[in-house]
């Protein structure tokens, strides 16, 4: 499985849109936990602080 540096991360409203620096974005809801569970949902790892 890749791993995607994290480039930016936008909040919209209850969720939070984080966007890796190759361009892939993922829509999270709750704690940051959830987020690498989503990614790797997606087929992917995050690498970074959020």
């Amino acid at each position: 499985m890749k791993t995607e540096k994290i480039a930016y991360i936008k909040n919209d409203g209850e969720r939070r849109i984080i966007v890796t620096k190759s361009g892939k974005n993922i829509a999270v809801f709750g704690e940051n936990e959830n987020a690498r569970a989503v990614a790797q949902s997606h087929g992917f790892l995050l690498k970074g602080e959020f």
